[in-house]
């Protein structure tokens, strides 16, 4: 995705890190809105298991978490964690990634990103509300389907022509 803003072949994007951090520690962007100022307590992301593997080996499917939940909790301990992280984070075996750019991720600024409650609260009655992320997962397919719609028939017209900058 950076490489494509760079190239002028998008003009934005919304993306999870280090991607944001890349084209902006590059100099050609910057962040415009933080998901986390819109939308306090938001998923990020999703530890999905399947249904089988929580019903044969459900112990193991909750050290699963457990872990997932104590790494963050690690990470948001001190800065050291996170440095400690980097440098685990940027190498081949993992995000292969530049570890100024990943350093920069956890340090600008510090709650860029964070780790260490992931649970799914809804602020309205503090209860885990899964049917809410269901609606919300629903309402964005919805969209996406009617995006791709409009894309399709605009594609059709002859009066819209689309081309890439070089």
């Amino acid at each position: 995705m950076p490489a494509a803003l760079y190239a002028n072949a998008v003009d934005a994007y919304c993306t999870g890190e280090p991607f944001g951090a890349a084209a902006q520690q590059a100099g050609y962007a910057r962040p415009l809105r933080m998901t986390r100022d819109e939308w306090r307590n938001y998923i990020c992301c999703v530890l999905t298991v399947r249904e089988e593997l929580i019903l044969a080996r459900p112990a193991m499917v909750q050290d699963l978490v457990n872990q997932v939940l104590g790494a963050g909790v690690w990470l948001d301990q001190q800065q050291e964690n996170r440095n400690k992280a980097v440098a685990i984070a940027a190498g081949r075996d993992f995000f292969n990634q530049d570890p100024k750019i990943l350093q920069f991720v956890m340090e600008n600024p510090v709650d860029r990103v964070t780790y260490g409650d992931l649970r799914m609260i809804d602020s309205r009655n503090a209860g885990n509300r899964y049917d809410l992320v269901i609606a919300g997962m629903i309402i964005i397919g919805l969209i996406g389907l009617m995006l791709d719609g409009v894309m399709r028939l605009l594609e059709g017209l002859k009066a819209v022509r689309w081309r890439y900058a070089h």
